[in-house]
């Protein structure tokens, strides 16, 4: 039996994997990359909906809702290069210096993370796929006392193609939970995985 009092805590292990084909007949997902996983401070995933009204003999005969993926934040206490580089196509030369053209091709990507509940109980959310924006290239000068100045990425999550969703979640004291299977039906990896 799931508890019905969840109150986040926390949040962790950012996982990403990038998406190389999503038709329905094929759906092609890289390793998953955990680059990042304990720098996640902040994600934000907010899913668009809309509700138009259906009139018939002068009156509200019924509502008709729409429900879609939307746009999120991530909030990163730092950016590994590695993975600035692989969300914006960009590429690295061999004095190593990244260089970031109009070109470049920025990637979709499957991502999950974590949600830590007061209980000790904590959820799993994935994201089907998603595209990043450009990243901001922004700082502030240290003052007397050193403040973080975290990293914020901005996407747009959409339906797969593949296997038609744009959201999974699952709650770890549910009944039937099985981790591996979450990640398997997210990021087409086995279940033996060890993540």
């Amino acid at each position: 039996m799931v508890n019905n009092l969840k109150i986040p805590v926390g949040t962790s292990n950012l996982r990403l994997a990038k998406i190389t084909k999503d038709t329905k007949e094929t759906l092609t997902i890289e390793k998953v990359d955990k680059v990042a996983e304990d720098y996640l401070q902040k994600i934000n995933a907010q899913p668009e909906s809309s509700s138009e009204p259906v009139y018939g003999s002068n009156k509200k005969l019924a509502t008709i809702n729409s429900k879609s993926a939307g746009k999120g934040t991530i909030e990163l206490a730092a950016l590994p290069p590695s993975l600035e580089m692989a969300i914006q196509g960009a590429t690295k030369d061999e004095h190593g210096i990244i260089k970031f053209t109009s070109n470049d091709v920025s990637h979709e990507w499957a991502l999950s993370f974590q949600i830590d509940y007061q209980d000790g109980t904590y959820a799993l959310v994935g994201l089907g796929k998603v595209v990043f924006q450009l990243i901001d290239e922004s700082s502030e000068t240290k003052e007397d006392k050193a403040k973080a100045q975290p990293i914020k990425l901005e996407f747009e999550s959409m339906d797969r193609i593949n296997d038609d969703f744009y959201k999974l979640k699952v709650y770890s004291d549910d009944e039937s939970f099985k981790e591996a299977e979450f990640y398997k039906q997210l990021f087409k990896e086995e279940a033996s995985l060890s993540l």
